[in-house]
């Protein structure tokens, strides 16, 4: 049955303003993390987080958001279609809206927020936790084809005193960095393509890690934006 030109033109509208917004970004993903069995939606994309572990349905900011403890095993979200957070050379950014627990000094604790790709893997990007002068504070690991780095908050914003906290890591043209509620850590340099073939995972790297790679507090949202003025997108779009 044809629509009628009205509902056509409302449908055609949302679709460009979720894929194309006026600053050319585009939000590839995200994560509101409210569960139902077990899975979390994409609400722009195909990839849908499976929820593996111990996770616990908690009040978040929008609605429901889902706290990750570390029992014995690791707790973890995975997603089969990954591909398209492959950002290759583009802009690109990843958000995150959380409540951290502490992060013990000492014993290489680095829970992982999110990331796709392993630190053995030739290319990376990776939003993690560390301890740090202030306590639990963000960090952020690029690796590309030229160059693979950490980017600590140099504000050492502390992320586990009970509030929420908003983290983007983020690449542009010529720099890339974190940006830590409003804070922004720069660094000049190009690290060329970042592709590999591992799924998205949130909360740990897999089954098989152990409790220092464990993020343990509440997340509420994830954003995965491409293309210009990324950073702003992302940041705008958690909680969410």
């Amino acid at each position: 049955m044809r629509r009628s030109p009205l509902v056509l033109t409302a449908a055609v509208l949302a679709a460009v303003l979720v894929a194309t917004p006026a600053c050319g970004a585009v939000v590839v993903g995200e994560w509101g993390m409210h569960r139902v069995d077990g899975v979390v939606n994409d609400a722009v994309g195909n990839t849908d987080l499976r929820l593996v572990g111990s996770w616990q349905d908690v009040e978040g900011v929008v609605g429901r958001a889902v706290r990750a403890t570390f029992k014995g095993q690791a707790s973890f979200a995975t997603a089969a279609h990954s591909a398209d957070l492959n950002p290759g050379t583009s802009q690109f950014a990843v958000a995150a809206y959380l409540r951290a627990d502490t992060v013990p000094g000492g014993g290489h604790y680095s829970p992982n927020v999110v990331q796709k790709g392993r630190y053995t893997d030739s290319a990376q990007w990776k939003m993690q936790l560390i301890h740090g002068s202030s306590g639990t504070e963000a960090e952020c690991r690029f690796a590309g084809t030229e160059r693979d780095r950490e980017v600590r908050d140099r504000a050492g914003i502390r992320l586990d005193d009970g509030s929420w906290h908003r983290v983007v890591c983020w690449r542009k043209p010529h720099t890339f960095g974190i940006t830590v509620d409003g804070s922004t850590t720069t660094i000049a340099g190009t690290l060329g393509a970042i592709a590999n073939g591992r799924s998205l995972h949130v909360g740990s790297k897999g089954p098989r890690a152990g409790v220092t790679d464990q993020f343990q507090g509440v997340l509420d949202c994830i954003a995965y934006v491409e293309g210009r003025h990324a950073r702003a997108v992302a940041r705008s779009r958690v909680p969410c």
